[in-house]
Formats: structure tokens, sequence, C-alpha cells
């Protein structure tokens, strides 16, 4: 392994420094390259490198999908960070563009993932699928007007916002929790 600093450089306190394999067609393991930058940092704690998580015995065989595959423009998605490599089995991550919009689908979300397939046999063959099914966004209407409850609920609105969208609730909650609970008198005539 190679580190990026050279007898006699100083890291100060705060800053890292790396080792990567010297052999550019080999990559560090994934316990000491969690984010798949063919990295493995180490950080100058209180003048003193963090090496806590032990040490590679070796590298191994490159094997990461780089080639992220772009959403059609229809579909209101955009990447959620620049990462450019991925290992088998990690997912390039991409949200709806408009914050208010949500994924066309059940679940609710703003975020789609495509994932890079494991099991390749060559490294070379290792990529993101060509055409992943694409699920686009959709902004759904909003409610307004919230409903006011009348004096004799004994109920107030809770919620801080005016307006909800589709699956999201108001909360009301009473006004006087011990009026609403007491047992009513009963009158002996």
């Amino acid at each position: 392994m190679t580190p990026n600093i050279g007898p006699g450089d100083i890291v100060h306190a705060g800053m890292l420094m790396y080792y990567e394999c010297s052999d550019t067609t080999k990559m560090l393991p994934s316990a000491y390259d969690i984010d798949s930058n063919y990295k493995m940092e180490i950080y100058c704690v209180d003048g003193v490198f963090d090496t806590s998580s032990g040490w590679p015995t070796d590298c191994e065989t490159k094997s990461v999908c780089e080639t992220v595959p772009e959403p059609p423009a229809d579909k209101g998605l955009e990447r959620s960070d620049d990462r450019t490599t991925f290992r088998q089995g990690e997912q390039a991550y991409f949200t709806c563009s408009d914050p208010a919009a949500v994924l066309n689908d059940i679940s609710g979300l703003n975020m789609f993932d495509v994932e890079c397939p494991e099991g390749a046999i060559a490294p070379d063959a290792l990529d993101f699928p060509a055409d992943p099914n694409w699920i686009g966004c959709v902004v759904h209407p909003t409610c307004t007007n919230l409903p006011v409850p009348s004096d004799e609920s004994k109920l107030n609105k809770s919620s801080p916002t005016e307006s909800v969208r589709v699956g999201e609730y108001v909360h009301y909650t009473c006004i006087d929790k011990a009026d609403f609970f007491e047992t009513p008198s009963v009158s002996e005539n």
C-alpha cells in the first residue's frame, strides 16, 4: 500500500492521510474502504493516527460499477451524491428533483436506488443495469382549508401546518383534558 504523504510531511490534528493499493487493478477490502473510493483514510486525532480499524492483509481484485445510469428527464430524478464507484451490492441513489414530490408508487418515498449487481465473475463485466425500471416522481395534491373544530368539541388543531398531502394527518388535541374526562354530574330531582 502507498501513502498519500511522504517522509517529513505534516498532518495536523483533525486532518487525514490515506493509503491506497499500489497496484491500480486492486482495491482495498470493503471493511477498510467503506465509501469505495479506493482509499483507507486515517485521521490524526490529538497528534496520533487512529489505526484502530487495523490494517488489511492484502488488496483484492477491483470489482466495482463505475457507470451510473442516467434517469430519463421525464422521471424528475437526480443523483443524490457524486460517488463514482460502487461495490457489488451497493446502491446509487436518486431523489426527486422537486422537494414536494414523491415516487409514483405506494411507498411515499422520494428516493430511488439502482443496485450494482452481485456475482459478476469477471470484474470488467460488472456494471449497473443499463435500463433500470425507473419510477418517476409526482407531486400529490394538498388538502387546504383544514377542518376547524367547533367550540363545543373542546378540540384544538395542534398541527402547525395549514395544508397536508395525501397520507398525512391533521392532529387535534383536547383544549382542557380535565374538563374532557370529567365525569358528568347527575342531578337528583
